[in-house]
Formats: structure tokens, C-alpha cells, sequence
């Protein structure tokens, strides 16, 4: 997507603006714990951002991230549980080409994917688009994806005893209540990634490989040979986890129904689900929900009823 100087400085003038060094970087704990910042814009040039540079901003919900950057510290974003969204741009030249004004190219199309890594793959890699083309990008994404879902669901368990029997009663210090969490989150990113493909059938294009990426963005993997896809990973992953993908779509609330229907597109509705899908698609947040799924029942099942259009 690209967007003008102009438009971009409308951005900048509607978001914060952490300090940079002459030498282009942003200093440890430059923004942290500063409340009632939503976005953060950092400059264009920035090479590095260093540790816990933006954490426990708890209004945070969206950074730009320029193409130049090439290194994070750590816990860059540590405790900004409200950020959903890294957009990574680069700068857009007059060059001859169809460009009739100088600006910027926004990815803002798989910004959901970059808190995801940082929040999973913990990697100053991810932000390095100064070379590395979007496809690339996306493999090495789709790696890193399948390593963190085929882990242990228990993986990382260390319930917090303080002392003294309720402790023991804290959800959070049950394993099977943490197995069940990070299903359901494991199967949001997969979601999130699927978006991201356009359509679902698009992304077994993108391939899991174990190489290398060199600096004009080639990898060493045969794509005619690829055996595990991720899209076949992914698949894997929701069909076997049936209740922690529904379980997601629900927690989107008013938001739910673009994941409820790549949760349908990937045929994991069978007719024996749609009277308990219709229970729990009764509260008033999730209306297009139940529309869609009655649709989907009519034209799957041909079950659908005069007394049908009363559901809703």
C-alpha cells in the first residue's frame, strides 16, 4: 500500500514520536510505562531499538517500524498486551517510474504477523525488511510458526505459588487450564496467518523449509519438494483442536465473524456442530455469526426450515 508524504505526515502528527541518537538509534526504556500512547511512529533511518524501548505501555496498539531497522534488544515490547498491530514501511522514490509523488509503502497487510513473532519467535530478525523481500519474509514466518505450534502445549509452565491454599486454586497454576490457553492461541495465530494469505487455498504456496535466506532475499529450499506445507501443518493443527479454534472466534466477540468464516471456509463444521454453534452464537455479538452459519447449514446440509429465519 502506498501513501503519500503528505498522509504520512498526518500520521506523524497524530502519533508519538520516541528520540533518536545521531546514530540512529532509539535508547533502552525510551518510551516504558508511559500511559496514553495508542501509536508510536518511529523515524525513518532508525537501525536498532534498544531493550525494553517501548514496554509496559499499556494504551499501545500499534508501531511503524521502518524498512531500515535491523535489530531489536530485548523485550522491546514486553507487557504491551493491547498491541495488535507492526507495520513495517519503506520509502517510496520518484524513480521513473508509474510514482507520481514521493511517499511511502506501508505493509499495514501483515502488520498482525510481526507482534505475533515478537511475542513467539523473540527475534531482532523479523523486523529486517531493508533486504529481504515480503516472500521471504513470509517463509520465515511460516517456519517459526510451525516450530511454536508443533511445541508442547505445556511448554514454558511455571505456576506462580506465593504460599497458602488459594494460590493452588489460580487457574493460571493448573496445567490443564494453561494447555488449554495456549491451544486457543496457537490456533489465533493460526488464523491471523491465514488471513494475512488472502484465502485460505493461497497458502499452501507458501512452503516449511529448514534453509537459509541470503541478502537478495533467495532461500536453499526446493519448493517441488517440499513434503510438510505449512498450510498442511496449520490445517492439522485447528482440525485437532476443534473447541480451542471455535473457542478463539468467540473471544473476538463483535469481531468474530471474519474468523468464523475461515473457520467454516476450512471445513471444520460438520452438521453434528450446528445446534450447539447456534447456542453459542446467541448473544447479540456474534448475530452475523449465526446468519452466516445458517446459510452455511442450507447450502451444506440442505437442512434449513420456513422456522429457520427465526433463529436470528
Amino acid at each position: 500500500m502506498f501513501i503519500s508524504e503528505e498522509q504520512f505526515q498526518d500520521k506523524l502528527n497524530n502519533s508519538y514520536i520516541p528520540t533518536v541518537s545521531e546514530d540512529g538509534i532509539i535508547a533502552k526504556k525510551e518510551v516504558f510505562g508511559k500511559p496514553r500512547i495508542d501509536r508510536i511512529i518511529v523515524p525513518y533511518g532508525v537501525i536498532r531499538i534498544e531493550d525494553w524501548a517501548f514496554a509496559h505501555c499499556t494504551d499501545l496498539k500499534e508501531v511503524w517500524l521502518p524498512d531500515t531497522l535491523t535489530g531489536l534488544g530485548r523485550d522491546v515490547f514486553l507487557g504491551d498486551d493491547r498491541l495488535a498491530k507492526l507495520v513495517i514501511y519503506g520509502l517510496a522514490k520518484k524513480d521513473g517510474s508509474n510514482l507520481k509523488e514521493a511517499g511511502y509503502y506501508i505493509h499495514d497487510e501483515i502488520s498482525a504477523l510481526p507482534v505475533i513473532a515478537v511475542n513467539c519467535f523473540k527475534s531482532s530478525a523479523l523486523h529486517d525488511f531493508s533486504f529481504t523481500p515480503i516472500e521471504a519474509w513470509l517463509d520465515w514466518f511460516d517456519r517459526n510458526l510451525c516450530d511454536y505450534i508443533s511445541a508442547p502445549d505445556d511448554e514454558g509452565f511455571d505456576p506462580f505459588l506465593a504460599g497458602g491454599e488459594e494460590d493452588y486454586e489460580d487457574p493460571e497454576n493448573d496445567i490443564e487450564y494453561y494447555r488449554a490457553k495456549i491451544r486457543e492461541r496457537k490456533c489465533g495465530y493460526i488464523f491471523e496467518r491465514i488471513k494475512v494469505s488472502g484465502e485460505s487455498g493461497e497458502l499452501d504456496k507458501t512452503s516449511v523449509y529448514d534453509g537459509n535466506i541470503d541478502r537478495d532475499g533467495h532461500s536453499d529450499r526446493d519448493n517441488s519438494n517440499s513434503m510438510n506445507n505449512s498450510m498442511n501443518i496449520y490445517t492439522e493443527y485447528l482440525t485437532a483442536n476443534k473447541n480451542s479454534a471455535l473457542d478463539f472466534v468467540l473471544s473476538k466477540r463483535h469481531d468474530s465473524y471474519e474468523y468464523f468464516k475461515l473457520y467454516a471456509d476450512l471445513n471444520m463444521i460438520a452438521e453434528s456442530d450446528v445446534p450447539g454453534l447456534l447456542d453459542r452464537f446467541s448473544d447479540e455479538d456474534y448475530l452475523e455469526c449465526k446468519a452466516y452459519l445458517i446459510k452455511y447449514q442450507d447450502t451444506h446440509f440442505k437442512k434449513q426450515d420456513v422456522w429457520d429465519m427465526f433463529k436470528l
